[in-house]
């Protein structure tokens, strides 16, 4: 018997043979296509995620670290939007940037403002406003109050309003979170019917981490005594934190990182700090230090630390996740002031 050899054929690479496989049940239309989500920050991003999971491509204009309030994009950022299927936004004036960039990519999809439906804080109007799904603005007296009322003028959703500046940053307040978290899975539910039940699972099992965090964050800070829950930071961007876990809250800018405090503004909070003072200054992940690291010295109040407020960590920090985040947050301020 003659015996031929034959040379051996190479086998192909695990990860070739996926890719293969996947690309030929997409083509053949065995999987579902995964709905692409352009998110405005990188909080936003990964709500998205939580929610979404596989059956969504999730994308970010901003790298984590950079300053929503003075963000430009790039044309390749700008590309983004034109390919998307969704864009995720806070909206109430936080991306004072997100309409010129929407129409200049041409992007006609549905856009959605994350923070719709959420108790949202008017600044110098004492009360709270609650924008509901189609942007119509209620109003009533105090955060604890149980429901909007109707009025009979409703103003366009935006920074300012008839009753004052909303305050956009709303995600610091645990509750708002879980609306933000509503608001994407009705979104991603809408563009991928037969994907809800998978996101409906998904938001709920987020929603009741929200609410453990919620818990342990309250539970940590009712160890710092009622006089000494004081900080100062680089903008007013905690306002809801302090709002919704009882801190006072004072801050060298204002809502945005680009509103530079003039002499009588910084005079007036040296006189405020010199009546009641602060437990700490606390420096953000996204603002220069320098500012707060000399008023430490002029006035002897210590430095408490990096607190992230408008960005995420970078990858692979504790901050990196909202969860992270947020349980950064409050580890280093009780850290501060216990």
């Amino acid at each position: 018997m003659i015996q031929t050899s034959f040379p051996a054929m190479p086998k192909p690479s695990i990860r070739l043979l996926v890719a293969t496989l996947l690309a030929a049940f997409l083509g053949a239309g065995l999987l579902p296509a995964r709905v692409a989500v352009v998110s405005t920050n990188t909080i936003l991003h990964d709500l998205v995620q939580q929610v979404g999971g596989e059956r969504v491509n999730a994308l970010c204009l901003l790298e984590p670290g950079v300053d929503v309030h003075r963000y430009e994009p790039t044309p390749a950022q700008v590309g983004r939007l034109a390919r998307a299927d969704l864009v995720v936004s806070n909206g109430f004036g936080l991306e004072t940037w997100v309409n010129r960039v929407i129409q200049n990519s041409g992007f006609k999809g549905p856009v959605i403002e994350a923070a719709a439906g959420a108790h949202l804080l008017v600044l110098g109007a004492g009360e709270t406003l609650c924008c509901d799904d189609h942007g119509h603005h209620h109003h009533h007296a105090g955060a604890a109050a149980g429901g909007c009322e109707d009025c009979d003028s409703c103003a366009s959703c935006g920074t300012a309003t008839a009753a004052g500046i909303i305050d956009p940053h709303a995600w610091h307040d645990i509750a708002n979170v879980a609306r933000y978290v509503e608001n994407i899975r009705r979104a991603l539910a809408a563009l991928d019917p037969d994907g809800e039940a998978y996101f409906n699972t998904r938001a709920a099992a987020f929603t009741s981490r929200l609410w453990e965090l919620d818990a342990w964050a309250r539970e940590r800070l009712a160890a710092i005594p009622e006089a000494k829950r004081s900080i100062v930071i680089s903008h007013d961007a905690l306002r809801y934190l302090g709002h919704a876990y009882g801190i006072r809250i004072r801050a060298v800018r204002g809502l945005s990182t680009g509103q530079e405090p003039d002499a009588r503004s910084l005079a007036a909070l040296l006189r405020d700090l010199r009546e009641e003072p602060a437990g700490a200054f606390f420096v953000e992940s996204v603002s220069n230090p320098r500012l707060l690291e000399q008023l430490s010295r002029d006035t002897g109040i210590p430095l408490g630390g990096q607190l992230y407020t408008d960005s995420l960590g970078k990858p692979g920090s504790p901050a990196d996740s909202f969860e992270g985040l947020f349980r950064t947050n409050i580890e280093t301020i009780v850290g501060a002031l216990l």
